[in-house]
């Protein structure tokens, strides 16, 4: 794999004059141990040739997103999936994985969650029940109602945005305290990079406001 990268490195500065974007997108896809066993030569490839493809864009949206499909496919499979061909390939299988667990789910009973770490406002509101977490799943195409478990155990909370955009939060707990997790809006495509700091930092000011207040 190492010997692959290194040629393909090579390569695409042979046709590629500004990297800046490319370099950090790649950078942080092989560099993190959780995603390089489930990308290919080929879907290196397919984020060199992505306009978009920078750092915030590897983390947001594909990093985020192999991590979800590592996880649905655990659950339904009891294995890791293999490497992905490509981001197209990647998206289709998230979707795929996801409508097949939403259907599993669909029928159970509805249940109440723990109070969110914090009470969210008129634009960011609290995801409070499985009924109001499916709902966002369905309405948002996303899997965020894998985290079911997760929530009632007091170790994730789900918002719903509203406004400036409409997408969903997840905040996981950790022995620090509460960070962000996830930040996407529909069908799990990043958010541009100032709405995202944008969002990211009002719930950030608002997690420091409640533990000073303890």
């Amino acid at each position: 794999m190492l010997r692959n990268l290194v040629l393909f490195f090579f390569n695409e500065q042979q046709t590629h004059s500004t990297l800046t974007g490319f370099v950090e997108a790649v950078l942080r896809i092989v560099c993190d141990p959780s995603y390089e066993p489930f990308v290919s030569s080929g879907f290196l490839q397919r984020v060199s040739a992505t306009p978009e493809a920078d750092e915030h864009y590897a983390r947001w949206h594909l990093g985020g997103t192999i991590r979800d499909c590592v996880e649905m496919h655990m659950q339904i499979h009891g294995s890791p999936p293999p490497a992905f061909a490509s981001p197209e390939a990647l998206f289709r299988k998230h979707a795929q994985l996801a409508n097949r667990l939403r259907c599993q789910e669909m029928n159970r009973a509805n249940v109440g969650f723990p109070p969110p770490p914090i009470p969210g406002t008129d634009q960011i509101v609290p995801i409070t029940d499985w009924s109001e977490l499916l709902l966002e799943s369905e309405e948002q195409h996303n899997c965020v109602f894998s985290c079911r478990e997760k929530i009632l155990a007091g170790q994730y909370a789900v918002y719903r945005v509203l406004v400036p955009v409409r997408a969903t939060v997840g905040l996981l707990r950790e022995e620090t305290g509460w960070r962000l997790d996830q930040l996407y809006a529909a069908e799990n495509k990043s958010l541009p990079k100032k709405l995202h700091d944008e969002i990211a930092g009002s719930l950030l000011a608002q997690l420091s406001r409640c533990a000073g207040a303890r």
